[in-house]
């Protein structure tokens, strides 16, 4: 009998030491969503942290590292999982709480004084707020999973960053923040693996210029982009209407010089010089130009 309980008691005490050990190899994950987890990082435009992977530095563009990661790293070839130290991984979890405690003081403060006490605005404040976290959510963070105290947060963030805009301004900025969501979710969706944003919290910080704040300078470029290739797409549409009209039949055809003067005035308003020659460098002969140049 006292030989059967040593043996039970040495494989208790057996089984005690693996859990211990196992436990020790488990790796502990930060409280965040799912995601790649490389604190490689080089894109300052587009929500990047500098913080390390206890914060989830975001929209990495280079491959991934193996080294240096906030809840593990894979040592060699082995694919063995490397030991956390307890007190390494509480300064992570410390550093987190502190810097979550300090953005949320910041957005609980009292909102933007330059306008008087006004019920229909801070409705469409509300409304505005509700609608972009919404976007974001389904953009952003589809799958992550946030508690609902990170979500007030995030919404107390997003409504700092409507509170100096004018009334009358707020639906044209508002349209401008989704076209900065879609642009990001438009870049995440090209490598999804390894481009990923920051917790909302982090995010949506109005103090933190590689969050959302950091996307005004991207959406400018986008939209002077855009511009661009719309006034290259006007020019190359009247530069061929021009040419049909000159190819059709005298009974059919519009006159030549009322045509022309029509494009021109069309590419006049977009103030450039270049545009409206390079118009006249593709439907005007040399003698048709000088035609042209005697009537004015």
């Amino acid at each position: 009998m006292k030989k059967q309980f040593q043996e039970a008691l040495d494989q208790a005490k057996a089984n005690d030491l693996k859990s211990s050990l196992s436990e020790i190899q488990k790796t502990n994950c930060p409280d965040t969503y799912s995601c790649n987890t490389s604190n490689k990082i080089n894109n300052i435009i587009i929500a990047v942290d500098n913080s390390g992977n206890d914060k989830r530095s975001s929209l990495q563009l280079t491959d991934e590292n193996n080294s240096g990661y906030g809840t593990g790293n894979r040592t060699g070839n082995t694919g063995e999982i490397a030991k956390i130290f307890p007190e390494k991984q509480e300064k992570i979890e410390e550093k987190n709480i502190q810097s979550t405690g300090e953005i949320a003081s910041r957005a609980d403060k009292s909102g933007y004084k330059n306008f008087a006490p006004d019920p229909a605005r801070d409705n469409s404040l509300t409304l505005y707020v509700s609608l972009f976290w919404m976007t974001a959510r389904n953009l952003l963070y589809k799958n992550a999973d946030l508690t609902e105290r990170q979500v007030l947060i995030a919404k107390k963030l997003i409504q700092k960053l409507y509170e100096p805009v004018l009334t009358e301004n707020l639906s044209n900025t508002h349209q401008h923040y989704v076209e900065r969501i879609l642009l990001v979710s438009k870049y995440i969706k090209k490598n999804p693996e390894k481009r990923f944003v920051t917790l909302p919290y982090l995010y949506f910080d109005t103090n933190n210029p590689k969050g959302f704040v950091g996307t005004k300078k991207w959406h400018q470029d986008d939209q002077k982009r855009k511009k661009e290739v719309e006034r290259e797409l006007v020019v190359s549409r009247l530069i061929r209407k021009y040419q049909n009209n000159e190819k059709k039949d005298t009974v059919n055809k519009t006159s030549s010089l009322q045509l022309f003067r029509e494009c021109e005035n069309t590419i006049g308003k977009f103030n450039d010089a270049s545009l409206t020659q390079r118009f006249h460098a593709a439907v005007l002969h040399h003698e048709t130009y000088r035609q042209i140049s005697y009537t004015q």
